[in-house]
């Protein structure tokens, strides 16, 4: 997918124009829980860019999750209770 066709995608679903966005600022603009974005881009789901304490998720990636190529049902949170 070229780069005017992402940035297309990503207007049509009122993200702002970036290259990359903050794994907070992303999920708030999708509606997800950030522990779900977190999970999946430790998990190696979604394509994630450390720099300094901050994890970016580009722009390719963020269009792929609202058309639905990533799934990240497989990213909700781990049972809670007592472990062993």
């Amino acid at each position: 997918m070229r780069a005017e066709e992402i940035q297309k995608i990503a207007q049509a679903h009122g993200l702002p124009p970036r290259a990359s966005y903050t794994v907070r600022t992303l999920s708030k603009l999708l509606g997800i829980g950030k522990g779900t974005l977190y999970r999946a881009c430790h998990a190696g789901r979604v394509q994630c860019v450390r720099v300094g304490k901050r994890l970016y998720v580009p722009l390719s990636e963020a269009v792929r999750i609202l058309q639905g190529e990533i799934d990240l049902a497989d990213a909700e949170a781990p049972p809670r209770g007592r472990r062993g």
